[in-house]
């Protein structure tokens, strides 16, 4: 199983050099979900949510999807935000700076927007879109659907079978 997760995620990175062509830009968007720091720990064993919140709101960029440089973009402020409560609770610069630079890495490995799973970059839409521009529609479904106060949104951690979603591959998006 390890072999086939670190096989698909080398393809993944492979196939991010190039968009796909995912047909209709006007994929159902369902509603917001979040498994906190999804395989990473959501804080330390004195602190067990002290980040999670960061995890959430990085969540929220990668339901929403969109251009390249927001995944970039949240990335990086997820990486300062660990740093940031990792540091309210007293850890060690070395730990702190190992956790949120560890934390970037996987999820620039493993957030790719062609992952079948449900932690991909655009994983709201229920196919593959790539890193297309969110259209108006798409913005407003987004605008609609996302939680006024993301700090109430439940934790729903999932088991590494559960994160797999290979219908996600489909090239082309339903249109209603």
């Amino acid at each position: 199983m390890n072999y086939i997760l670190l096989l698909l995620m080398a393809v993944n990175v492979a196939m991010a050099q190039e968009p796909l062509d995912v047909g209709s830009p006007y994929c159902k968007l369902r509603p917001f979900t979040s498994d906190g720091c999804s395989d990473f720990p959501d804080g330390t064993p004195e602190h067990p949510t002290q980040w999670q919140h960061c995890c959430v709101a990085h969540d929220i960029a990668y339901w929403a999807g969109g251009e390249r440089a927001l995944r970039v973009q949240a990335d990086a402020q997820l990486r300062d935000c660990v740093m940031q409560s990792a540091i309210e609770v007293g850890a060690s610069r070395i730990l702190v700076d190992a956790i949120a630079y560890a934390m970037q890495a996987g999820v620039k490995i493993g957030g790719t927007a062609y992952n079948p799973t449900t932690y991909r970059w655009g994983y709201g839409w229920e196919r593959v879109r790539g890193y297309a521009p969110l259209t108006d529609a798409e913005k407003s479904a987004v605008a609609a659907l996302t939680p006024a106060d993301f700090t109430q949104v439940p934790i729903n951690k999932i088991s590494l079978r559960q994160q797999w979603e290979p219908s996600a591959l489909l090239r082309t998006c339903p249109v209603d």
